[in-house]
């Protein structure tokens, strides 16, 4: 390996190492630890910064979209699959009676 992959290594591991060892309790809450690093796909580690304006607008908003539309898509799905044979049964008897 050469040098630059093994500092990618030792940093993700120094990462790793202080979650482990950190009894900050502010950043702990119900067993769930929040770490302030992030490990691209390419090794590198980045930083993030402890503010609210890590994501912009849009992409907040276009988060939000998404898990709406996956929820409502869930639902509809569930309850479209529970009730159209009973829906379609009524539908036919009524076609059926007139």
């Amino acid at each position: 390996m050469n040098k630059d992959n093994d500092k990618k290594i030792t940093e993700t591991l120094d990462v790793i190492k202080k979650a482990l060892n950190d009894n900050d309790n502010s950043k702990n809450d119900n067993d769930v630890l929040i770490l302030d690093k992030l490990v691209n796909q390419d090794g590198t580690i980045v930083t993030l910064k402890n503010d609210k304006n890590n994501l912009s607008e849009n992409e907040i908003d276009r988060i939000i979209d998404e898990k709406i539309e996956k929820t409502l898509d869930d639902t509809l799905n569930n309850w479209l699959n529970k009730k159209m044979p009973s829906i379609l049964k009524k539908h036919i008897k009524n076609k059926n009676e007139n």
